[in-house]
């Protein structure tokens, strides 16, 4: 099942927008909750209408996907960051009545705070969209998949991945106590000694498979009309007339058991590239094809960046950034990055609250622009010129 996303920008806001197909069965029990409720680690929705077209909209502003985010050396704080939200949400959906197969597991719907490393899930009320989940395997794919900084102490990875593999029937509450007794350790951070570092890079040399989970299209607009309650549960609706309003939660449903799952989640992790080398032929020297390299000229400085990789990050948090802007509140804290591919360069605003612009014109969020030599981009109000040089 694939589902069409787009993004759309209003203000200073930047949604990820679904756009509700004829054949989908709307949950509007779990609707209802999402737009009537504020509920940790889930994104928030807004459903909208105009004529006969309905809409859900996720409020995305100033996040970048966690596919993004994990690219490069991760650090504990990054990781336990984004494993808590994941848990914390999914115990708070249990709360909710939510059903776990209505999100979406997929590290490229997944939205995290560059600075708090807090993530939030998208929940999509149209049924089942995935089958039964197994989080142990979501959890470990993600673990064999990343690299973790190697600067730190990496104990903890140890601790997350043997519990992942002594663990028979995973527990949400009984991970969450993992996460959270390694985020009260201490935070200094020591030096990993040769051996240690060689220890934990042989134990994490497995490969893990990766999941797509594609998406699907929206607008906006403001009023739940025009959605017909399906046969939902009726123990759902059972417990909900028992409480003092449709959508009050003063007292919580508590699960006793956790659903035992069973099928494998695939998960969508940051695409490398590998170099297989070129094929010299005997006798004659090898052609060396000069490498373009873009600079982008601070106007308002006059300084000159070097564009040094593939994947180069904009913005005020210093942690995630590769350059970083302290003097100027209209930049967001990852509020776009430049890509390179082959000789061209692209730019992608990652959901900024003020925008980027290329010679005047604003782009949307989550999509590649060619960058021209010569053009100027704006982040905000921060002017840059891109100049190509060989």
């Amino acid at each position: 099942m694939s589902y069409d996303f787009t993004f759309e920008t209003q203000g200073i806001n930047t949604y990820m927008v679904y756009q509700i197909k004829n054949e989908d069965k709307i949950d509007s029990l779990t609707l209802g909750m999402l737009t009537n409720n504020k509920i940790p680690g889930i994104a928030s929705v807004v459903f909208t209408q105009e004529e006969n077209k309905k809409f859900i909209k996720y409020n995305i502003s100033s996040k970048v996907t966690v596919e993004q985010f994990f690219i490069g050396s991760i650090s504990k704080k990054r990781l336990i960051g984004v494993f808590s939200s994941i848990t914390s949400a999914l115990i708070e959906a249990e709360e909710y009545m939510i059903e776990r197969s209505e999100f979406l597991l997929d590290l490229s719907y997944m939205f995290v705070d560059v600075s708090s490393c807090e993530a939030v899930l998208v929940c999509l009320p149209i049924g089942q969209v995935v089958e039964e989940i197994n989080l142990s395997r979501f959890f470990k794919n993600i673990m064999f998949s990343i690299q973790f900084d190697q600067t730190e102490n990496c104990d903890y990875v140890a601790k997350i991945i043997n519990y992942l593999n002594r663990t028979p029937d995973f527990e949400l509450l009984e991970f969450k106590k993992i996460l959270d007794e390694i985020k009260a350790e201490s935070k200094s951070l020591e030096p990993f000694t040769a051996m240690q570092t060689q220890g934990l890079t042989s134990a994490l040399s497995v490969s893990s498979s990766s999941v797509v989970v594609q998406p699907r299209n929206v607008n906006v607009q403001k009023s739940i009309t025009g959605i017909e309650t399906p046969d939902k549960k009726s123990e759902k609706q059972d417990l909900l007339k028992e409480r003092k309003g449709w959508f009050s939660f003063g007292n919580r449903k508590k699960k006793d058991n956790l659903e035992e799952e069973k099928q494998q989640v695939r998960t969508i992790m940051p695409k490398q590239r590998i170099n297989y080398g070129e094929t010299t032929l005997l006798g004659t020297e090898p052609i060396q094809e000069k490498e373009a390299t873009g600079n982008l000229i601070r106007m308002k400085t006059q300084e000159k960046i070097v564009v040094d990789k593939e994947i180069f990050r904009i913005g005020k948090e210093k942690s995630f950034v590769d350059y970083y802007i302290s003097d100027n509140k209209a930049i967001s804290r990852s509020h776009a990055r430049l890509v390179k591919r082959n000789r061209e360069y692209f730019i992608v605003d990652t959901n900024s609250t003020n925008h980027t612009y290329i010679n005047g014109k604003i782009i949307p969020s989550n999509q590649e622009f060619l960058v021209p030599n010569g053009a100027t981009i704006r982040l905000g109000n921060e002017e840059f010129k891109f100049e190509l040089m060989d």
